[in-house]
């Protein structure tokens, strides 16, 4: 899907990817990824931010997660709408024979924007934790999940 972006991770990255998502804009619209976040994924615990998911276990970070606690992000441009109609999270053709560049294509990402769009956000993720002088975890966020 292209409609928004939808991300899972560990909290203590939460107001890192906050901070990203505000500094890059929408692939199609005049508003930044964070905007269009609070449209489709608007958190009704805190009211001034868009819902990150927990991470769960269908996915190679869990080994990294899970087992170990390396703090760990995943993300997606989905169909959001299509998501609660059909009840899916992913695209029709994921995992199948259709699931080809030729589909993503002239389907999918015809300008490659999004794909653009979700670089963009995994790079400036990376530069914010690598260029802090101290790691940006948020870790009242961590003691909250803790505590929930």
């Amino acid at each position: 899907g292209n409609n928004s972006l939808l991300t899972a991770a560990s909290p203590l990255l939460h107001d890192l990817m906050f901070d990203v998502h505000k500094k890059v804009n929408d692939p199609y619209r005049d508003e930044t990824v964070f905007d269009r976040c609070m449209i489709h994924y608007k958190d009704t615990d805190y009211n001034k931010t868009h819902k990150i998911y927990s991470l769960g276990a269908g996915s190679d970070y869990f080994a990294f997660y899970k087992f170990t606690g390396i703090p760990s992000i995943d993300m997606s441009y989905r169909q959001s709408d299509l998501d609660q109609i059909y009840n899916t999270s992913y695209y029709p053709q994921y995992h199948t024979f259709h699931d080809t560049i030729f589909w993503m294509e002239h389907f999918v990402d015809k300008d490659y924007k999004v794909h653009l769009t979700v670089a963009r956000v995994g790079l400036l993720y990376l530069l914010k934790l690598a260029d802090n002088p101290l790691i940006p975890f948020t870790m009242q966020r961590y003691v909250n999940a803790l505590n929930r």
